[in-house]
């Protein structure tokens, strides 16, 4: 990706000019992270660009590993929250939420978690990820 806005050039020979410079790449990383009373679990990584299926089969592996050793009590106290990313948005993401949680979970329609108790926690975890 270029854009020309960001560099002008003035001359007379070629008046259309305009040279590709270095460009800021994309980067991403998706990250999963729960808490639960005093217990902080994760963080995950996932490595590539999080799809539904990729997230889908996160929630029937290692969600459905870490919900079976919560007691009955810890289980029914959940609020399952995540951002608006699209993987978690798809249909079958939120039917299998809807089965799992209930109207236990919630989806920030926002990428900008703020005010929640995983801001610091993300923050932190973030800069410091090996």
């Amino acid at each position: 990706m270029f854009n020309r806005n960001n560099s002008r050039y003035w001359a007379r020979e070629n008046p259309h000019l305009f040279r590709q410079g270095a460009f800021q790449e994309r980067f991403d990383v998706n990250m999963w992270m729960g808490v639960i009373g005093t217990r902080i679990v994760g963080p995950i990584f996932f490595e590539n660009p999080l799809t539904a299926d990729q997230y889908l089969q996160f929630l029937n592996n290692e969600i459905a590993d870490f919900l079976e050793n919560l007691s009955i009590n810890e289980y029914f106290h959940i609020c399952y929250q995540q951002d608006g990313a699209p993987a978690h948005n798809a249909r079958r993401v939120r039917d299998h939420l809807n089965q799992k949680f209930e109207d236990r979970w919630i989806v920030l329609r926002t990428r900008n978690n703020c005010g929640t108790e995983f801001k610091m926690l993300f923050t932190n975890c973030r800069t410091s990820k090996p």
